[in-house]
């Protein structure tokens, strides 16, 4: 799992990533 930064909806949140 990482946690990650992403835009989501137009706005910046941090969100984990299964790789």
């Amino acid at each position: 799992m990482w946690v990650c930064f992403g835009t989501r909806n137009g706005s910046r949140v941090p969100f984990t990533s299964r790789v």
